[in-house]
């Protein structure tokens, strides 16, 4: 007799170019086989994210399990790897020929089977690692009560090399977008599609600024908290500086945004916008060169502009604007004549208030247009319009402008 550790009966399919088979599996059996720990990401700190995360829902989905009798699931999506599976077809012309045709069994033969696995494969969750895990703690706490539930599980074949990981990883992707949204930080460290997002990962692991441990957090939402004093900024900032650099770079045509020559190219004017503000501007060379300025002092009352995502965003849309129009950016040294401190700072009130940061679209419109304003670079024949926006925003008809900066 043949040794094995599972043997499922399953149906086959094909959707587009994935090969699946559908199965029951009980919550011992994947308890068993099953792991939700698998490096897919670029970055193994960045799998490990995710799965911290399964530690702050899966206890919920034990409990669903334990406390409701009309209890029911959808399908876990499961990858396999090192190793291939056998598949028996079943043979159904005996029996059936009497009532279908052949070429009606030779369909349903080629769909049916069993799929024998024995032990060498390695079973990972790419969707629905949630669920095992909740099925796992339910099975140790009460085996009674789950050990009759038949879970419906789809296999596929994950190939685990860089275009197998990358693939897998868009599946999972496509399954969270079309089913329910994932939050917008893990779907930064997923989506395969998104230049800006596949740059945001790479900046975390590669670019020499960010590669010290914890200098970026990986969060699901795109705030940083207030009293952080450990991280410069967060996984969601990157990507949204990154939409805001993209307008630098023209996709080539008949090339996809992710084909890895662009990848590249945008990784390229990323770390050059990051290389100029860490190395010109007087707050980020205190931080990072010179270790003069700590994250502690930086997050005193919020009052360091520049280490918030919204100064870090503000910055790029300014830098953006100066390579648009051909500007030399050796006129943003002029930044250093501005105090991003508050509450000294010319964009009191504005981005900030009181020790809280003001977010709102129209006050970082106002951030923007005042900035090119004190740099001299904004048009003469708006400040009028600018200068009602200031007033509305501040809440004072008598406000005046502030003093531009003069040249370097």
């Amino acid at each position: 007799m043949r040794n094995y550790k599972l043997a499922l009966p399953c149906l086959r399919g094909v959707i587009g170019n994935w090969v699946y088979y559908s199965s029951l599996m009980t919550a011992k059996q994947i308890s068993d086989s099953v792991s939700t720990v698998k490096e897919i990401r670029e970055a193994e700190s960045l799998d490990e994210v995710l799965q911290r995360k399964l530690k702050e829902r899966k206890h919920d989905i034990a409990r669903y399990l334990l406390s409701h009798d009309s209890r029911f699931f959808n399908s876990i999506i499961l990858g396999v790897f090192d190793g291939v599976p056998d598949w028996i077809e079943f043979d159904l012309t005996k029996k059936f020929l009497e009532v279908l045709d052949e070429s009606d069994i030779e369909n349903s033969e080629s769909s049916m089977g069993i799929m024998i696995f024995d032990g060498n494969e390695k079973i990972f969750a790419i969707d629905g690692q949630h669920r095992v895990e909740g099925i796992k703690i339910a099975l140790e706490k009460a085996p009674e009560k789950v050990k009759d539930d038949q879970y419906s599980v789809l296999f596929i074949a994950h190939i685990d090399d860089e275009e197998g990981r990358k693939r897998t990883r868009r599946l999972f992707s496509d399954i969270n977008t079309n089913a329910k949204p994932v939050s917008k930080g893990d779907r930064i460290i997923i989506d395969e599609d998104d230049i800006s997002a596949i740059v945001a990962r790479k900046l975390y692991s590669d670019y020499s600024f960010f590669k010290a441990d914890n200098t970026i957090s990986v969060s699901e939402q795109s705030n940083l908290d207030k009293d952080d004093s450990t991280h410069f900024t967060n996984l969601v900032t990157l990507h949204t500086v990154n939409r805001h650099l993209k307008k630098l770079f023209k996709i080539p045509a008949g090339t996809k945004p992710n084909d890895l020559d662009n990848v590249e190219a945008l990784f390229k004017i990323a770390t050059d916008f990051y290389d100029f503000m860490f190395n010109n501007l007087t707050d980020y060379k205190s931080y990072f060169l010179d270790s003069a300025l700590t994250l502690i002092q930086a997050r005193a009352n919020n009052s360091h502009l520049l280490f918030r995502p919204i100064g870090l965003i503000l910055m790029a849309k300014i830098y953006v604007y100066y390579k648009l129009n051909n500007i030399d950016t050796s006129e943003l040294l002029n930044l250093n004549k501005l105090s991003f401190v508050f509450p000294a700072s010319y964009l009191e009130n504005i981005l900030w208030n009181n020790g809280s940061m003001e977010v709102r679209q129209k006050n970082q419109n106002l951030a923007f247009d005042l900035t090119l304003y004190m740099l001299n670079r904004f048009p003469s024949d708006k400040e009028d319009s600018l200068l009602n926006a200031y007033k509305s925003i501040l809440k004072n008809v008598d406000a005046t402008l502030p003093a531009k900066v003069t040249d370097v």
